[in-house]
């Protein structure tokens, strides 16, 4: 699938089409599933930590004899069915890593691109000639009707000076075309590209075409 992104100047207006080439227009939804389950996964730190009984700094005394009080056996006061004690089954630090190949990250990428574009919720950005302040790159996207939403910025990687302009807005985050994967077009609702990163893109996606 072949689709024409609009590409817009610093004034607002369309100034020309870049064509961007989508090998995979559909996949099941098992692959999508199963790979948004790979990058959900591993974004988990897997530091949460809790204490046992062995581990809290109680002293690991009896609260009371075991008989002629009127009372239930207590063993322990670090027992978890007490205040304060330890916890039981709780979470203890652990890394886990799920895997996908690079096809299916292609595949997937180019299915979610191909979303993108049939919603019209790709726009291009022409070179300015001249860096750009985050004030005007701010109003650059009030002007194309990207903002208040949720962008994902494609840059090439020596595209720096875009980056640093657009870096500081709210609910812009900034990828590199190099990089670019689906669960960044999982987190975000439009997707804003410079030419040079729609050169890679289509280099990317042309691998598995």
């Amino acid at each position: 699938m072949k689709v024409k992104i609009p590409f817009y100047n610093l004034e607002g207006e369309k100034v020309e089409e870049v064509e961007l080439n989508l090998p995979i227009e559909d996949i099941s939804e098992d692959e999508f599933s199963q790979l948004m389950r790979v990058y959900l996964t591993n974004i988990h730190q897997g530091t949460k930590s809790t204490k046992t009984r062995g581990e809290v700094s109680h002293p690991d005394r009896k609260p009371w004899p075991q008989k002629h009080t009127g009372r239930a056996r207590a063993g322990s006061v670090n027992s978890p069915i007490w205040v304060g004690g330890g916890v039981a089954h709780g979470p203890k630090p652990h890394k886990v890593r799920l895997h996908a190949n690079k096809k299916q990250r292609i595949r997937v990428l180019s299915f979610m691109l191909t979303q993108y574009a049939r919603g019209q919720r790709i726009v291009g950005i022409a070179e300015p000639k001249e860096p750009l302040s985050t004030k005007q790159a701010y109003k650059w996207l009030k002007t194309v009707k990207l903002h208040p939403f949720k962008v994902a910025l494609v840059l090439d990687l020596r595209e720096e000076d875009l980056a640093r302009s657009f870096r500081n807005i709210e609910k812009v985050r900034v990828r590199r075309a190099q990089l670019l994967s689906p669960f960044d077009l999982y987190r975000n609702q439009h997707l804003l590209v410079t030419k040079k990163a729609l050169d890679i893109l289509n280099k990317r996606l042309a691998k598995y075409a």
